[in-house]
């Protein structure tokens, strides 16, 4: 990329040239706004034009609001100045030195008429967002444009688009093998389709992939760059080998005999051949054999030779193995990526005709258009444009794209005396990618301006908030050679502070050792894992402390800090809630300012509409029983128990002569009028987002009463109002902010912040790292980078290496300019939050503090602390900040009112529960009906295994997710052929590497061959065919007044006969009767020999050696946890089944018994039945349990 021959200077706004190009720097706080002003009225006074003629652009209508309103206010300010100078022959000695030098070019009433002109025409000027412009364009001037002269812009055209996708995938559907492709990628639905590109088909870039040729071309050269990589390594380890070749000859080939002497010197020249040649591939075997570990374990002086060789070998196969992967990847994917580039084509061709046919455009295409126009060969509209507008000023030039730049660069050409144009912005705040920004547009503009100019001044904020950003994106002290931290040749030039900046006027004080820019690091424990949403939350608590000190400490001037000088500035809204959580739990109130919630969204919305439906539909108790119970109605609760429970006639009658009057007044004065008489005289308040509610319900009105200028009927009005709560995301209303939100802490993105500031400003998550190549946890599918030898952006579907390192390297730079814009935020101070998240040296922070891997954050932050400045300090996250009683925040106190408990009298009949083992044995009520009964696992004291002594059944993590994981592989597993690899993605959950997971899939194909023995039984599950089993078995059973002191009884016996002299004590449950549904999930259910079995898996770890798991210590294990219980119900639900189900049921013959796996002990050759805990079950145990349930009393027969 090269660079500008034009360097840049100090912004001179008097002295700057009024013609050619002009690239005007505008970093953060510098005052663009104020100078855009000030050119403005250059142009004016100077080069004598109308403010029709001074094109002014930027990107949101806020923008363009707020420039106009600006340049109205320098105008009137001119105009005073240049009156008070026809009374006094000059202007004032104070007034601003730009004011001077013009009026010393347009004196008097010569420079006066012209601003007052331009004030009288203000409302005429030339200001537009980029597609205000474009419109205005092609429908003002569509004769020269050569545009239709009538075109209807819709701002949605979504639909058009799902259509045309639907319209494909009906035709792919008649396809079965293109069908199949899309499919299986789940974009068969018009919907997600459109969904994952909506993008990038809305673009104008063509998508491309990887055909036969791009795969092959992409494998050479990742072989070449390996080649390139390792060329050394191979010379090196090559000459390594010859100068030791003595000493490897004497120990490893001389030192045999015979044909094994000349096997091993054949292996020694392979080996040296493959180096010498520097051929990148895999040795031959022979080569390989040579260095095997075994040969040399003892010989120190051959193993330190040999040993890099080996290693070299491993990693040279393991690049070479993500090379094949990678190609049988993308050769794989080029069917499916055909197709939808394909797709792309005639969706794109169907959607451009509907629109040609409807006669409309949308924002996109307004732009496309008239860049298209303008780099045609036809010059009238160019010249026509260069004639209305002879000047222009584009404001936040760095979010432009290269067709926006097209018309620019095809009206103002390089170069011009005539022409002007002027285009401002920052590229380090170039963050909106993802909205088409393109940051290679803004350096190519610079590369062709006539001049550069950087504004090099901050009014924003006090000097040490100016010095401490300027060290951190310098990357060095700033006396010294700056360090590269933006890349893409965006360098980063200090700016200066000043004594009369903005918030110098209220300076912060704070008793506490703060600095402007503090780093509060939450340093890495050792030997714990780093969890990043326990990070988060750490780091959150300590700033929601902070924050509370601040309001009871910190004072800006003379007033103390207020809630709405302090921004938290978050990249999610998961981080917002996060944020707003812990902000809540110490007292603070707090907004989130980047949230667009639908107003149909909102549950004021879901609640007008039962009300409203009620009333219209009174006569139907449901509905109108919905409306009654609505905040908006009033009702108390006792009321609604007395007309809708106890029939009280006189509270009913009364009720619906009011519905009935409500109905009248819809009919009469319409539904805004309903709403605003149950406000008035029925609301009730339910919570403490009371001004929230009111002005919900009263936007609510407000938009019912338009529409009903279109549907007059309630009925249609209660349609309409179903279909925009149902479908929230197309209503256009979004709910509206409160004036109390004004006063509260403000939480905003980074994104959403660009162009706001705040006293103090929080970013409580920097160190967090995105991969700019994912999305979630899963590759992006489809690729937007610039490539560098065609100079255009690309759009790829499916990456290659290289295109994934230049989508990241492209991601990870934006990530620095988001950081850049969050800390310029702050005019006082900004904390930065910093915890070990994983990859953490790699986010912008990381980077631009120059954090290495692996290392601690102390030493980078503490060396820029201890530089001159004082500006940077190092905060302990560990350490909450102390917070001292203070008045400031104390919320007002209540008047004393006397308070009086409610007595319940009544009598609740509440026996009837849904149960489960687990339930019972914790002596739950409520009952998860989606989960398996949980198991607990108590490791057994003792030495801790050491890393790699032991196999992975005794290593493998403890707890709730191991056991989930060897339940869900048995699960789905096929005993009799099972295919573990097929099923590689369940131990994601645990972060296996490789080689761990070989070992799992080892040690389960061990338990599968583990015999299971019983009286007439011996058979391992691997001889069990799918047919024969039943997994995660889902069962329900009636308990009718059961009494927990028989069932105890039943299963006290139970353990006696199996655990004799050692049985445990069955515990007492706090509800002894039990009536409803027992609820369950028995993970296997096998038939043998016409016997069927109950078995369960446990992965409970009672040791780290087999002799752990012996019967004894199973049957101790179950009863101590109940098991023994659990495997009874279960084995009480299979005879219920069967008894239902099997029409020659016999319980002596049938019911075969309980097998309890313990898969940590299970083992092929287990004499001793290790892991394998089988019990039968006796016909009259399970018949009295069957009792039991039934509420029936008796003797229990055992």
């Amino acid at each position: 990329m090269s660079e500008s021959s034009v360097q840049s200077s100090p912004l001179d706004v008097i002295a700057m040239p009024l013609r050619g190009r002009h690239l005007i720097e505008a970093s953060a706080g510098t005052g663009k706004t104020f100078n855009i002003t000030r050119i403005y009225l250059r142009l004016l006074l100077e080069k004598s034009y109308t403010v029709q003629q001074i094109l002014v652009m930027t990107f949101t209508k806020a923008a363009t609001e707020e420039i106009k309103g600006r340049i109205g206010e320098t105008l009137r300010e001119a105009v005073d100045l240049w009156r008070h100078a026809a009374s006094q022959s000059s202007l004032p000695d104070s007034a601003d030195p730009v004011f001077h030098a013009l009026y010393a070019v347009a004196p008097g009433e010569q420079g006066l008429a012209k601003l007052e002109a331009a004030l009288l025409e203000l409302d005429e000027a030339a200001v537009f967002t980029i597609h205000g412009f474009c419109n205005h364009v092609l429908s003002q001037l569509a004769f020269a444009s050569g545009s239709p002269m009538s075109l209807t812009l819709e701002t949605d055209t979504q639909a058009l688009w799902e259509e045309a996708a639907a319209d494909w995938i009906r035709i792919m559907a008649l396809q079965p093998q293109q069908y199949a492709l899309l499919a299986e990628a789940g974009w068969h639905v018009p919907g997600q389709f459109i969904a994952e590109f909506s993008q990038a088909i809305k673009s104008e870039l063509e998508p491309e992939y990887c055909d036969d040729e791009a795969v092959l071309r992409q494998y050479e050269k990742g072989l070449n760059n390996l080649k390139v990589r390792f060329q050394h390594t191979f010379h090196d380890l090559y000459s390594e080998l010859k100068i030791h070749e003595a000493l490897i000859s004497e120990k490893l080939i001389l030192s045999k005999k015979g044909s094994e002497r000349d096997e091993r010197a054949a292996e020694w020249e392979v080996l040296l051949n493959w180096l010498e040649a520097k051929r990148i591939g895999s040795p031959d075997k022979a080569a390989k054999e040579f260095v095997k570990g075994t040969r040399y374990a003892r010989q120190k002086e051959v193993k330190a030779v040999l040993e890099p060789v080996k290693d070299f070998i491993i990693s040279l196969e393991k690049e070479l193995a993500q090379l094949d992967a990678a190609k049988q990847k993308n050769e794989q994917q080029q069917p499916l990526y055909k197709l939808v580039c394909e797709g792309f084509a005639w969706i794109r061709q169907h959607v451009a005709t509907a629109k040609r046919r409807l006669g409309i455009v949308d924002f996109d295409d307004l732009i496309r258009l008239l860049a298209q126009k303008v780099r045609g060969g036809d010059d009238t509209l160019k010249k026509a444009l260069r004639a209305l507008y002879p000047v222009a000023l584009i404001d936040e030039f760095q979010d432009t794209d290269d067709s926006q730049y097209s018309i620019l660069s095809a009206v103002y050409p390089s170069g011009s005396d005539d022409l002007t144009l002027m285009m401002i912005g920052d590229p380090k705040q170039a963050i909106y990618g993802f909205r088409g920004g393109d940051i290679f547009t803004y350096l190519e503009a610079g590369r062709q301006a006539d001049y550069r100019w950087v504004m090099d001044t901050n009014w924003r904020s006090v000097a040490p908030m100016v010095d401490a950003y300027n060290r951190l994106f310098y990357g060095a002290p700033v006396e010294t050679q700056a360090r590269d931290v933006f890349g893409y040749g965006i360098r980063y030039e200090p700016v200066k502070s000043t004594e009369h900046a903005k918030a110098a006027k209220h300076p912060l004080s704070d008793p506490a050792e703060r600095a402007a820019l503090n780093y509060v690091v939450l340093e890495a424990e050792e030997d714990t894992p780093a969890n990043a949403n326990t990070l988060s939350l750490q780091l959150a608590n300590w700033m929601s402390h902070e924050i509370q000190r601040l309001l009871s400490e910190a004072m800006m001037g003379e007033t103390p800090l207020q809630p709405a000088d302090i921004a938290i500035l978050v990249r999610s809204g998961p981080e917002a809630d996060l944020v707003k959580k812990a902000l809540r739990q110490v007292g603070l109130g707090s907004v989130y300012l980047s949230t667009s919630t639908s107003l149909f969204a909102s549950a004021e919305a879901a609640d007008l509409y039962r009300v409203l439906d009620g009333i219209w539909h009174s006569e139907q108790i449901r509905r109108l029983s919905a409306a009654l119970a609505s905040p908006l109605m009033g009702y108390p609760h006792e009321e609604l128990v007395a007309m809708l429970h106890d029939e009280d006639d006189d509270l009913w009658e009364d009720c619906m002569a009011e519905v009935g009057t409500l109905r009248q007044i819809w009919l009469k004065q319409g539904c805004m009028a309903v709403v605003l008489n149950l406000l008035r005289r029925r609301f009730r308040v339910t919570g403490r987002d009371t001004e929230r509610q009111l002005t919900n319900y009263m936007h609510l009105a407000e938009v019912l009463e338009q529409q009903a200028s279109v549907t007059l009927q309630p009925e249609q009005q209660l349609q309409w109002l179903h279909r925009q709560v149902h479908d929230p995301q197309y209503g256009e209303e979004q709910i509206q902010r409160l004036e109390s939100d004004a006063r509260l802490i403000q939480i905003i993105t980074q994104h959403g912040s660009k162009g706001l500031e705040y006293p103090v400003v929080f970013v409580p998550f920097a160190s967090r790292y995105r991969d700019p190549v994912k999305q979630g946890t899963r590759d992006l599918t489809i690729y937007k980078y610039y490539n560098s030898e065609t100079g255009k952006q690309t759009l790829q579907l499916g990456a290659t290496e290289e295109v994934a390192a230049q989508v990241r390297d492209e991601g990870e730079a934006e990530a620095m300019r988001l950081l850049y814009v969050a800390i310029t935020r702050a005019a006082h101070r900004c904390y930065l939050g910093v915890a070990p998240y994983k990859n953490n040296e790699r986010s912008a922070l990381g980077k631009a503090a120059d954090v290495q891997a692996g290392e601690s954050w102390y030493l980078p932050v503490i060396k820029v602390e201890q530089e001159n400045g004082g500006h940077t300090r190092y905060l302990q996250a560990a350490e909450l900040p102390a917070v001292p009683h203070s008045d400031h925040t104390a919320f007002p106190q209540a008047s004393e009112v006397p308070l009086a408990i409610s007595q319940f009298r009544g009598s609740v009949e509440d026996a009837w529960r849904l149960y489960s083992f687990t339930a019972l044995t914790r002596q739950q009520i409520a009952v998860k009906q989606t989960a398996r009964d949980e198991e607990t696992d108590l490791a057994v004291p003792g030495n801790e295994p050491v890393a790699g002594e032991l196999p992975i059944r005794f290593t493998l993590e403890k707890g709730a997710t191991a056991g989930n994981l060897l339940h869900d592989l048995l699960e789905v597993t096929d005993f009799t052929a099972p295919d573990w690899q097929s099923h590689r993605s369940l131990a994601n959950r645990l972060s296996l590497s490789d080689d761990d997971f070989s070992a799992l899939s080892c040690w389960m194909d061990e338990v599968l061959a583990t015999p299971l023995c019983a009286p007439g039984l011996r058979v391992p599950l691997n001889s069990l065919s799918l047919p024969v089993t039943l997994r995660e078995a889902e069962f329900y059973f009636p308990v009718e007044k059961a009494n927990w002191w028989s069932i105890s009884r039943i299963l006290t016996a139970h353990r006696s006969a199996v655990n004799g002299d050692n049985a445990l004590a069955v515990p007492k449950l706090s509800r002894p009767m039990l009536e409803g549904m027992m609820h369950g999930f028995i993970d296997l259910i096998f038939e043998h020999d016409g016997r069927f079995y109950v078995a369960d898996y446990k992965s409970t770890h009672l040791g780290d050696t087999f002799t752990g798991y012996s019967f004894n210590a199973l049957a101790h294990n179950n009863q101590h946890h109940l098991y023994d219980l659990q495997y009874l119900l279960y084995a009480l639900a299979l005879h219920r089944f069967l008894t239902v189900s099997k029409p020659d049921y016999d319980i002596h013959r049938h019911l075969g018994g309980v097998f309890y796996l313990y898969v940590r002990g299970m083992h092929p050759d287990n004499s001793g039945s290790e892991g394998v805990f089988y019990t039968p079950l006796a016909a009259e145990l399970v018949l009295a349990l069957d009792a039991a349930f039934k509420g029936e009393t008796g003797e229990v027969a055992l």
